[in-house]
């Protein structure tokens, strides 16, 4: 017989449709509920049946998923969580808004009270909570301002204009994560578990 294939990474998931796709194959349980549908959900788009197969790596999210299929089928998708308030989230979407529109005291309304991660926050003014943009208060630390001493945005007339070096600021922002992964640690037995981007 004739196999006609594939092979793409986790990308295919983001919406790409090759209709006559009738079967996927992940390897290794992409770490949601909802991505793992989003993968095997490329296949049957036009001919309304699929297969999916679902590879496990030997990591023990995998294997427990192995083990306790109908944990899997009995989930419903994950929620997408999101805290506006963390700063390494907040900080780049600051820079992508004022891209788009440069940003004024008025956009309080929108992005609210800033604080800084708790170690800087420290460092600089502990009394003080940090906000969008001082709220006018002397030494009260702000993500603008932070920005501001990074060359990344400028102060004109009362709004926040990026600087001229900063060309599209978006590409460089991660919509599903922060730039840094984290490990899944035993504490128990002090070995490493798994990590995540």
């Amino acid at each position: 017989g004739e196999l006609l294939g594939l092979v793409a990474t986790n990308a295919l998931e983001l919406g790409i449709n090759i209709g006559d796709l009738e079967a996927t194959v992940l390897t290794g349980y992409p770490g949601s509920i909802a991505s793992a549908w989003q993968q095997a959900g490329r296949s049957g788009r036009s001919t309304g049946t699929s297969l999916s197969f679902l590879i496990a790596q030997d990591n023990p999210l995998d294997q427990y998923l192995m083990r306790q299929p109908d944990f899997f089928f009995s989930k419903n998708f994950d929620n997408a969580l999101i805290d506006p308030d963390n700063p390494y989230i907040l900080k780049p979407h600051l820079l992508c808004a004022a891209w788009e529109k440069p940003l004024d005291d008025g956009d309080k309304e929108f992005f609210g009270l800033i604080p800084l991660p708790r170690r800087e926050r420290d460092e600089r003014r502990p009394s003080l909570p940090p906000t969008l943009s001082g709220a006018g208060r002397e030494g009260e630390p702000s993500l603008l301002a932070e920005l501001e001493e990074e060359g990344t945005l400028r102060r004109r007339q009362g709004k926040w204009y990026p600087s001229s070096s900063i060309t599209y600021p978006a590409q460089d922002v991660n919509i599903r994560a922060t730039r840094q992964g984290y490990a899944i640690m035993d504490a128990s037995r002090g070995c490493l578990l798994e990590t995540v981007e």
